[in-house]
């Protein structure tokens, strides 16, 4: 188990907060530099350390954007080289033609460097406790970015990390539980490569792996097991649900401004249905299936149907993707495909209950094909 900041770490953590208050404007390369001759707050050292990152990064300035500080720097010794002057004069002179006052002239000849930058206010959100929190957060991350594999079970909320998953270009791969808890939808077991298994971009990898532990607390439980790699023995390390770890922000309700359209025509139009959102994982031939919606008759629970879109497809895609659901036995699927991505050149499957959209789906069609399932 991770060793978590708690109640007992506020006081240096406060005291850590308060130092960076009073550095405000400092050049980062100086407060280094007060770091090196000791730490001014008494903590754990690999703790303190890690405060350190989660602050600098929250206190990190914008600084010169690179090309105009590179410019700069060119003009600036360009001039120097040519013209005959003293510096002081040079330097007035340089900082006229570029609007700025001489001090601000030599600020900015190096400011693009991450030394030079200066320490920004500590957000005024920021306290004690949220910054345990995100410590705890990097401390997992830190962890994930250096696994071997990775293995999550969910429960609630599953199709939206397997979805980041994906987005990240993870290697994964889900897979039903076999045992499901009820009330809390079908339990979902997300396996992946660590950026460790691999020869190349580990670090990069490693990144994508570990952003997805900030949305695990949106989850109605999960239990997060990361294998580390040892050369004497296996080491797992174990963070499950109610771990003090700060989460992402709330996960919005919709992929796009399309799909919520949709949900808002389709529940005023036909209040005799119901419209879940997140509907349960299917299963069919030994993988997860995530539809967008599944759509069910209120007093006919035997009326149901599944309603995909698809931004983008081929006749392969949807082929395979009707395959998967008659295997799974599900009665009914409705695809939504954006006229204006139709790639596919071959002819539908004849079984295909196809909408084409643009921009908008049209929920009345949605609602003749209910009836004709």
């Amino acid at each position: 188990m991770p060793r978590y900041l708690g109640a007992n770490d506020y006081p240096w953590l406060q005291g850590l907060l308060q130092l960076y208050g009073q550095l405000e404007g400092m050049r980062r390369a100086e407060l280094d530099a007060r770091f090196r001759g000791g730490l001014p707050v008494s903590g754990p050292v690999e703790s303190v350390q890690r405060a350190r990152h989660v602050l600098d990064r929250a206190c990190a300035s914008e600084g010169i954007p690179p090309k105009e500080a590179a410019q700069l720097r060119e003009a600036l010794f360009v001039a120097a080289a040519s013209r005959r002057k003293m510096r002081q004069q040079l330097l007035a002179d340089m900082a006229s033609e570029q609007g700025k006052t001489s001090r601000e002239l030599l600020e900015s000849l190096f400011a693009d460097l991450p030394s030079e930058r200066k320490v920004a206010a500590v957000p005024s959100e920021l306290n004690h406790i949220e910054l345990a929190l995100r410590v705890n957060l990097a401390l997992v991350q830190g962890i994930c970015a250096r696994s071997v594999s990775m293995t999550i079970d969910l429960w609630g909320n599953a199709r939206a990390i397997v979805r980041l998953a994906q987005l990240r270009g993870l290697l994964c791969t889900a897979r039903p539980l076999s045992e499901l808890d009820g009330g809390e939808g079908a339990a979902v077991r997300l396996e992946l490569s660590g950026p460790l298994s691999l020869f190349r971009q580990t670090r990069m990898y490693g990144r994508a792996l570990s952003s997805l532990v900030p949305q695990l607390c949106w989850c109605q439980r999960f239990e997060l097991k990361v294998v580390l790699p040892r050369s004497e023995r296996r080491v797992e390390v174990s963070v499950v649900s109610g771990a003090p770890i700060f989460p992402s922000k709330a996960p919005k309700p919709f992929d796009s401004k399309l799909e919520e359209r949709f949900a808002r025509d389709f529940t005023r139009l036909a209040p005799d249905w119901t419209l879940v959102r997140e509907p349960a994982p299917v299963q069919a031939e030994g993988r997860l299936i995530f539809p967008d919606f599944a759509i069910q008759h209120r007093r006919d629970s035997t009326r149901r149907a599944l309603l995909e879109i698809a931004g983008f497809w081929t006749a392969n895609y949807l082929q395979d993707k009707l395959r998967h659901l008659r295997a799974a036995g599900i009665p009914g699927l409705i695809l939504c495909i954006d006229a204006r991505r139709d790639c596919g050149e071959e002819v539908l499957p004849d079984n295909a209950r196809v909408i084409r959209y643009r921009r908008r789906i049209d929920a009345e069609q949605v609602l003749e094909l209910l009836g004709a399932l």
